[in-house]
């Protein structure tokens, strides 16, 4: 579970291209969140889904999903987090079980709000299945069977196309509820947002006063006009 490299990647703009490789290998202790924000057309989703390839093939993404306006499933937000459940269940399968649990203990926990899903059946079987927070291959289980050394980049979670959910409130609230997620897990996540830079996305990452919890929050411009 190496590095990742920048030239792994097909995208032309090198600037560009070295500011995502130094977020995807950032060293920090804690949690990190990076919002890559372009107009429609400046390549974003391209570079997402290159980048969510490349995780995949070295055992570095942990869940991806995208918003598509034109599937009301993958619009209203609320297939998010079930889709985002099942890929965990199968990077972390120590978490099945407690999974499991919590839905044979609450079959309705799907019809419940997203906030109640999110700590049910992400946080807290993550908490259960990993109790110690520490980075170290006998904690993080055969999701990091590779590691050898705390100097290694996190599992990776990539939600794209974030502004063609239907409700605007309901996207807004998907980022808070997933920040105040990943600042309870004991395996530090890095999260990776792309979106259009609508103005309520724009003011959830820049006045919510989740972000201003300790947890390291980046945004990357790819715009064509503004690279950087």
């Amino acid at each position: 579970m190496g590095q990742v490299r920048a030239h792994d990647f097909g995208v032309p703009r090198e600037g560009l291209q070295n500011k995502l490789m130094e977020w995807i290998n950032l060293e920090v202790e804690g949690p990190s969140i990076l919002w890559v924000h372009g107009v429609g057309g400046s390549g974003k989703s391209f570079l997402l889904d290159i980048l969510a390839k490349h995780l995949r093939s070295v055992d570095r993404l942990a869940a991806s999903f995208i918003f598509q306006y034109s599937q009301r499933s993958e619009s209203e937000g609320d297939g998010l987090i079930p889709t985002l459940v099942w890929q965990i269940m199968h990077t972390f399968p120590m978490t099945r079980p407690h999974i499991d649990a919590y839905i044979a203990s609450d079959p309705t926990i799907f019809d419940r709000s997203r906030r109640i899903q999110m700590d049910c059946l992400f946080v807290k079987p993550l908490i259960a299945a990993y109790p110690t927070r520490g980075w170290s291959a006998k904690l993080l289980g055969t999701f990091v069977d590779k590691l050898r050394s705390k100097k290694v980049a996190r599992p990776v979670i990539i939600i794209d196309e974030l502004d063609q959910c239907r409700d605007a409130e309901v996207a807004c609230d998907l980022l808070r509820i997933f920040a105040g997620a990943l600042l309870q897990l004991p395996i530090p996540f890095q999260l990776m947002i792309g979106s259009r830079p609508t103005p309520q996305i724009k003011r959830t990452f820049d006045y919510d006063l989740t972000f201003r919890q300790p947890i390291n929050v980046e945004k990357l411009c790819v715009d064509a006009t503004n690279p950087t």
